[in-house]
């Protein structure tokens, strides 16, 4: 599509804005918290991975430095990012430019397909300001990229349905978030039906996809010791989900998904006005990865103000982006659901933001006061058990045991043979038997998880000694002495 003059200059002010504006928001959340912070204890498992494969680390010395490491990547990118601008700025950076990129890429693909920028703007707007967006797109995690990667897959796939440029991305897109890797399979899948009308481009674009895929996939098992992240396994086997039979997996999804759709706005209607083969197929893909969590995942996915879900953001951007820029009744439907959906979220993104600017400094407060602790009152050389073992391995030295299993895949075979079978009634069991294989001599457990999750009093039950060592210093954590019923393990003994 050629554009006249005045509408590239448009387009030129529109992206530009946008830059402007992302940069002004990121100013205000530095300003806001006082520099760089994170909601989620996760971030630090980022920044820990990278330290592990930059310098070595003493908290699992007998794991490879990217056990436990979700996105390939993002703990690839992060590295350079943390050496030169510090490793919490470099990864409070890196998020923000994923959302810069996610968000040229909604404005890339609403241009794409010949919706004006004005629309494009709003739609871009609506899409990122949806659900809790600051908790979800500034975690330290992948998100941001993930929806950015998504994004401009479509834009790709809008352009031309044998894109080389979208068939790298789709190669990659797996090493950002594993379970992604569902939208590369269905796209390039589609994309083979040109094999006959354009051979060499279509040998082309598999080449772009494939070779990248399969370097990346030698890295990721060379750096980790598996050819795919346990970290989904992990969280299944450690919650019960494994244990439950399908139909309450698939009601508590369903459940779920009934409170995250309204917190889109009417995004979601782009579900229901889906039109052009591209739109279908990515469409189609985040119809399959549903169905894939509902089955398999139950509850996990909305976990950390549902995160996992927002896979559904770009496939319904890209059907309204097409149908809006389209004529009748349905352009003038997908405009207004577009209207809709962006004085909805921004609504709801500015009651919201005091309270999880509140969430993401109280979550700093707590990570650094653990770290604080644990330096100050554990031998490291002996070994504590965690579940949250992000910013207690970036920030200390202590010796660790993963209780859940992310960076202490041993974990995951016990939980497989337990709580994966009897579900979290055998979480007891399991910590028992983790406790004594790591011969840890303390656990240091979530407050709201130890009363949830019993674990002081399932030891207790079995007739171990947990002696609480921990005061109100830790806000959110509270910190055990544990000794099973025949005396202190062999690695607790002076």
């Amino acid at each position: 599509m050629t554009l006249q003059a005045p509408c590239r200059a448009l387009w030129r002010v529109t992206f530009a804005a946008m830059l402007v504006v992302i940069t002004g928001l990121a100013a205000l959340h530095w300003w806001r918290l006082g520099g760089p912070a994170f909601p989620l204890d996760d971030a630090y498992i980022v920044l820990f991975n990278v330290r592990a494969l930059v310098e070595g680390a003493p908290n699992f010395p007998a794991e490879l430095p990217l056990t436990g490491a979700t996105s390939l990547l993002h703990t690839l990118l992060t590295a350079p990012f943390a050496a030169l601008l510090g490793p919490e700025t470099g990864l409070w950076v890196l998020c923000w430019l994923g959302v810069a990129v996610a968000a040229s890429g909604a404005l890339t693909l609403g241009r794409t397909v010949g919706l004006s920028p004005g629309w494009s703007a709003a739609l871009t707007i609506a899409a990122l300001s949806m659900g809790r967006a600051p908790i979800v797109l500034i975690n330290g995690l992948e998100t941001s990229w993930a929806m950015a990667a998504l994004l401009w897959i479509c834009v790709c796939f809008a352009r031309d349905p044998v894109s080389r440029i979208g068939a790298f991305l789709c190669g990659i897109l797996p090493f950002i978030r594993p379970e992604l890797g569902l939208f590369s399979l269905i796209l390039m899948l589609g994309a083979a039906k040109n094999l006959r009308s354009r051979r060499r481009d279509m040998l082309l674009a598999a080449a772009l996809c494939i070779g990248p895929a399969l370097a990346l996939l030698a890295v990721q098992w060379t750096l980790s010791g598996s050819p795919l992240p346990r970290t989904g396994e992990a969280k299944r086997l450690f919650f019960g989900i494994a244990a439950l039979d399908f139909a309450p997996r698939i009601a508590v999804f369903l459940r779920d998904l009934g409170r995250f759709l309204p917190t889109m706005g009417l995004l979601w209607v782009g579900a229901l006005l889906v039109r052009g083969d591209a739109p279908r197929r990515v469409y189609g893909a985040a119809v399959l990865l549903a169905v894939v969590a509902a089955v398999f995942y139950g509850r996990i996915p909305f976990q950390n103000a549902s995160r996992f879900m927002w896979f559904v953001m770009p496939p319904m951007v890209f059907a309204l982006a097409v149908v809006a820029a389209g004529d009748g009744r349905r352009a003038l439907l997908a405009k207004g659901a577009i209207a809709v959906s962006l004085a909805l979220n921004l609504w709801s993104l500015a009651s919201r933001v005091p309270a999880d600017m509140r969430t993401t400094a109280d979550a700093r407060t707590a990570q650094y006061a653990q770290g604080t602790w644990v330096r100050a009152n554990l031998d490291p050389a002996r070994t504590l058990l965690v579940h949250d073992v992000g910013f207690v391995s970036w920030g200390t030295d202590q010796r660790l045991v993963d209780f859940v299993g992310l960076k202490t895949p041993g974990s995951i075979a016990v939980h497989r043979r337990l709580t994966g079978v009897q579900g979290i009634a055998a979480l007891p069991e399991a910590l028992d038997e983790i406790l004594r294989g790591a011969e840890a001599c303390a656990m240091l457990v979530l407050r709201d998880w130890n009363r949830w999750k019993r674990f002081a009093v399932g030891l207790r039950e079995r007739g171990w000694t947990a002696q609480q060592i921990s005061g109100e210093e830790m806000p959110r954590y509270v910190a055990f002495r544990v000794t099973p019923p025949e005396g202190p393990l062999p690695g607790c003994i002076d």
